[in-house]
């Protein structure tokens, strides 16, 4: 309650606690002790000049102030070097003036078993003598001043009553001090312009401090700083600068809000009946409602220092005598850390649950400069040691886990995407959520998916790896999209020992199959070097064609030993297949693909050295095996081509199955068709032998017996190349000159008995009769090659032993003995010329 004391008493009372002080009398030890202990106390316990401001808000704050009036401090600075403090308080009583010109004998108390004001010590009011060297008092009657400079002067108090005055500072309780030093002038209006904004924050009356700078009678700058309540945002307080001169309204600190009373606090004299004890803790956002972090001061209602933490922490933690550190070996303050900790993991569970903060309160408990001071280092240690064995941080599933028993995902191990999938679903029980930066819960014990366990997996956070994954859930891992595959290879190749991961079945072959590359010998890109895919059917490890196109994948399977094949070794590779499986059934290989086995080696003609075809298997048209080239015939359309020749119904020839020639346009097929006609033995003439080179083909036998001499030779002569080509083999040629032949005078004799209708053999004597000339119904000079399959063509030693034999089987004829000695001449002659002996 305000002083009711009149004017005159309150004079009285300052006079007589100056007349007790003995400033007017000769001093003595005791004086000139007391003397440098006030000295001491102005000049050295505070390391800042400044500080005695803080003083003055703790003293504000500790007043009585009537229920109608909003508790306000006000500082004004002229810059004639004077500095106003004013506070609507009820006014001095004459304790608090007795209290004031004493130190360490403050009047503030306790109230039901909590600390009922923020000052203790009764000497903070000295510290105004720091920078001023003279303070004036006006509160209610009370009207004195202190002159620092005089004996005992800041405890030995002169009545004064016309202080200076300022009508911008109309308050109850005014204190004016004057500042003689221009440094301190500068050192206290900086301090004013850089007023901590969360000041106001934790004091238990004042509402508002305004500071106000005049110049003459001119105010250059005014505002003022207020604690608001927020609403309808992710914080609860707001600090809000006003500027009363531009009239804006600027939010300096936007906090989240938690608190808590200790309430069974240990003893200590200091604390004398005190049981409870209230903490609070201020995490500053952004107006995002992200953590803004800066190194914020600890608090014990007003600012003491700064121990790199990044919230603010307000405890009644014992102080030093300067109120500028935390006193340490006391059990008080420890009691006050121990809540502390629990407080802040009230504050994590506060987070999770209205979803403030959910994703980066971490940051929260990473210090952002070295913790000053041994009492606060274990601080931010004992949160995090707390804090993992709470189950604070989310997992994927939305669960709350222990930190320890999460795993974290690095990107790579995931999609990709802005809001990652990891690779791995099945483990998301155990995977740290997303929304969270690893950078931030490390230091928790969240540990982070290395490339091992991503692999084989890791019992302790019941992780399956890949291993397990491909294993126990083939289908599911094989019906992953490529993208997915994708990811999964770029993974992997994140180690250097693809040796880890040889036993997985990781690679997709053409035929469906899936393999490790453990189990084969070699596996080969679907592409060849020159650009042609390998073709289907082939019995090799050939992987399949859209997994091996994604950048990725080829990486890892190149990695993992996979080989390109050139051309020519492919070709090679595949004709062998065919040879070993010529005459066989058709099993794992369908028409289609032996079809398309023909046209990769056409596409393939100028990439490979094998130019000869005999090797190539050919389906023919409504049969189930794989036959030589040499057994199908390409029917061409030609005089002879084969269907003219051998009728259908005859069930002799076989022809290429027409799926051949409807794969590729038909400028394409033509070039196909020549290129198999030129290099496989693939028929497109009648073919003489079969395929044991021992007798005359069926269908060539067809032709033999059912065509004529004319149309016979002329099949021969025509494709005299091809057929001629056989003459090395004599079963079969021996077989072809002996075939009977018709003759003119309508016998049938073998063609190599015969002879050819010349004239200069027609018209010797008797040979019309006698000789078996051929019917070709043409002139001779249209044929070639005739010799060459025995028919007789000159007029030599043959034709006149067979003329001559021809006349003794006709006894018809009777040739006159000079015609039969010309025989014989003829004979004798053409023996001289085929036998005589070289001399």
């Amino acid at each position: 309650m305000a002083s009711t004391i009149s004017k005159r008493d309150a004079e009285k009372l300052v006079r007589e606690i100056r007349a007790s002080r003995h400033v007017d009398e000769p001093p003595d030890e005791n004086f000139e002790d007391l003397s440098r202990a006030l000295k001491l106390i102005s000049d050295e316990l505070y390391s800042t000049p400044t500080h005695f401001v803080l003083e003055l808000i703790q003293n504000a704050d500790d007043n009585q102030y009537n229920p109608d009036v909003t508790p306000t401090l006000v500082f004004l600075y002229l810059d004639s070097g004077y500095l106003w403090v004013g506070c609507n308080e009820r006014g001095f009583t004459p304790e608090n003036v007795r209290a004031i010109c004493r130190f360490h004998r403050s009047t503030k108390a306790t109230a039901e078993g909590e600390k009922g004001s923020i000052g203790e010590k009764g000497i903070g009011f000295k510290s105004v003598f720091k920078i001023a060297n003279t303070v004036w008092i006006s509160s209610g009657p009370f009207k004195f001043r202190f002159d620092r400079d005089a004996p005992l002067g800041m405890i030995a108090p002169k009545w004064d009553e016309i202080p200076p005055v300022n009508p911008l500072v109309n308050a109850t309780t005014v204190i004016c001090m004057k500042i003689p030093n221009q440094d301190g002038r500068m050192l206290v209006r900086r301090h004013l312009e850089q007023l901590e904004p969360e000041l106001p924050l934790f004091l238990r009356n004042i509402r508002k401090i305004r500071v106000i700078f005049q110049k003459g009678k001119n105010v250059e700058e005014s505002y003022s700083l207020t604690p608001v309540a927020a609403r309808d945002v992710p914080w609860d307080v707001e600090l809000v600068k006003e500027n009363d001169v531009q009239g804006s309204k600027e939010t300096l600190l936007r906090l989240v809000h938690v608190e808590h009373h200790a309430n069974s606090m240990p003893y200590e004299k200091r604390r004398e009946g005190i049981k409870r004890s209230k903490l609070q803790i201020e995490f500053p956002v952004t107006e995002n409602g992200e953590p803004d972090l800066q190194i914020r001061p600890l608090y014990n209602y007003l600012p003491v220092r700064t121990h790199g933490l990044p919230f603010i922490l307000n405890a009644d933690f014992l102080l030093s005598a300067n109120r500028e550190d935390v006193e340490h070996g006391k059990t008080w303050n420890e009691a006050l850390l121990s809540e502390t900790v629990e407080l802040f993991v009230t504050s994590v569970h506060r987070f999770n649950q209205e979803a403030i903060l959910k994703y980066t309160w971490p940051q929260y408990t990473k210090g952002l400069a070295s913790t000053h001071g041994i009492v606060f280092e274990p601080l931010l240690p004992k949160i995090i040691h707390r804090l993992k064995a709470e189950r604070i941080l989310e997992s994927q599933t939305g669960s709350f886990i222990f930190p320890t028993s999460l795993v974290h995902v690095p990107l790579h191990f995931t999609d990709g995407k802005s809001r990652p999938t990891p690779l791995l679903e099945h483990n998301k029980h155990c995977y740290l959520a997303t929304s969270y930066d690893y950078g931030d819960v490390v230091h928790l014990g969240v540990n982070n998916l290395e490339i091992s366990s991503f692999i084989g997996g890791d019992t302790r956070f019941g992780v399956d790896g890949l291993r397990a994954y491909a294993r126990h859930h083939k289908i599911e891992f094989r019906n992953r999209p490529n993208m997915w595959h994708s990811h999964v290879a770029n993974a992997l190749m994140r180690t250097k020992q693809p040796g880890k991961f040889r036993d997985i079945k990781l690679v997709p072959l053409r035929d469906d199959t899936w393999i490790a590359v453990k189990d084969v010998k070699t596996f080969y890109f679907p592409q060849l070097e020159q650009g042609l895919e390998i073709p289907p059917g082939v019995n090799m490890s050939v992987i399949d064609p859209l997994p091996a196109r994604d950048t990725n994948r080829k990486v890892l399977f190149q990695r993992l030993g996979a080989e390109t094949l050139d051309a020519n070794s492919l070709c090679g590779t595949l004709l062998n297949e065919h040879a070993k499986r010529i005459g066989q059934p058709l099993t794992d290989w369908d028409r289609r693909t032996v079809n398309s086995h023909a046209w990769y080696l056409f596409h393939a003609r100028n990439m490979h050295s094998r130019r000869s075809l005999d090797d190539l298997g050919l389906i023919a048209e409504g049969s189930s095996l794989l036959l030589k080239s040499s057994s199908v015939y390409v029917d061409d359309g030609g005089e002879f081509s084969i269907s003219k020749l051998v009728p259908q119904r005859a069930n002799i020839v076989r022809y290429i199955d027409p799926g051949y020639f409807t794969t590729e346009p038909p400028d394409v097929t033509i070039k196909f068709t020549a290129w198999l006609t030129n290099n496989s033995r693939v028929q497109t003439i009648p073919k003489l032998p079969n395929d044991n080179m021992r007798e005359i083909s069926g269908e060539f036998k067809y032709i033999l017996a059912s065509m004529s001499n004319q149309r016979l030779l002329t099949l021969l002569m025509s494709f005299w190349n091809s057929y001629s080509s056989y003459r090395s083999v004599p079963e079969i040629w021996e077989k072809l000159t002996a075939v009977l032949a018709t003759c003119s005078n309508g016998s049938r004799v073998p063609l190599n008995k015969t002879f050819a209708p010349l004239p200069a053999l027609k018209d010797e004597a008797f040979a019309r009769g006698v000789l078996p000339f051929l019917d070709i119904g043409k002139t001779i000079s249209e044929w070639r090659h005739l010799s060459e399959l025995g028919v007789r063509t000159t007029l030599d030693l043959q034709f006149y032993v067979a003329l001559l034999l021809g006349l003794s089987q006709h006894r018809s004829l009777q040739p006159s003995e000079a015609e039969v000695t010309r025989i014989y001449e003829k004979i004798e002659q053409n023996w001289d010329n085929e036998f005589a002996q070289p001399e």
